[in-house]
């Protein structure tokens, strides 16, 4: 960690496991140092206004559920998915020891919604609020 105090809004909260956890282990070697990150991910389902929204969950190797983790919320551009970039940085951040999630916005990906590809920055905006919504119920589950 960097050593900062984080910001007064940001709140440690006690995480829950997911439901319909996987826990698939995830061990990668990326960088030009060779480091290895050690983390957890679970492939994650939430809701938002009838769509099924699909996303994986990184964890900390370590992770314990009546811990409190800072969390964050990691997305790519309006056109990409979890796999992309933003399941390489949310894997980082678990490695950093945050629970960090990723997910396909609404009409891309694993998520549900038609038409396919669809632009439209207030269901994104949606998704966004109700993917920071599935985070505040796991730590209501803790």
């Amino acid at each position: 960690m960097c050593g900062h105090e984080p910001h007064p809004q940001m709140q440690r909260r006690r995480l829950g496991r997911p439901a319909n956890c996987t826990g698939e282990y995830s061990e990668k070697c990326r960088g030009k140092y060779h480091r290895r990150e050690h983390t957890l991910k679970h492939a994650i389902k939430f809701d938002r206004d009838g769509l099924t929204l699909v996303g994986d969950l990184y964890t900390p190797e370590n992770f314990d559920q009546n811990g409190q983790y800072l969390a964050v919320l990691v997305q790519g551009s309006f056109s990409s998915v979890k796999e992309q970039m933003a399941g390489t940085y949310a894997e980082k951040f678990a490695g950093q020891g945050f629970v960090a999630l990723s997910f396909d916005y609404a009409h891309y990906g694993a998520s549900e919604g038609s038409p396919r590809q669809l632009e439209a920055p207030a269901e994104k905006l949606a998704d966004l609020q109700s993917a920071v919504s599935y985070l505040l119920d796991l730590s209501s589950r803790g």
